[in-house]
């Protein structure tokens, strides 16, 4: 018979990236479990740029709660371009919050439970530019 312990499902994050303006460079995708510092962003994916939607699957996801971040890296250099601090390229959080001028890991996070997650990012320029 089935053990009655119940045994955490890993789960399957698909994260659809929109909003690239052009397809120069490479989109990230960045699943974040401590925050929302390259350190905090341990399972990451990336793929060939293109306008349009480009869809990330994340497999094997333990369940608990995920920041997702996405940044479009327009020069291809892997790095996520900052100066003094601000978003130099084109980028996206989970729950949309990356309207908010000082985005939290709180703000981003969302609860990943077995089955699948389905999460939009919609890549923006910091403060519209």
């Amino acid at each position: 018979g089935l053990s009655s312990v119940a045994t955490a499902q890993a789960g399957t994050v698909v994260v659809t990236m929109e909003g690239a303006q052009s397809a120069n460079g490479v989109l990230n995708a960045a699943l974040c479990d401590k925050g929302l510092s390259e350190e905090g962003c341990p399972i990451a994916q990336h793929r060939a740029a293109a306008t349009g939607k480009v869809e990330f699957r994340f497999e094997n996801v333990q369940p608990g709660r995920y920041a997702v971040v996405g940044f479009h890296d327009v020069d291809g250099n892997r790095r996520f371009d900052r100066l003094l601090g601000m978003p130099q390229e084109p980028y996206a959080l989970s729950n949309n919050v990356a309207e908010n001028l000082m985005p939290t890991f709180g703000d981003a996070a969302v609860t990943v439970g077995d089955g699948e997650t389905r999460i939009t990012l919609r890549l923006r320029r910091f403060m519209g530019k």
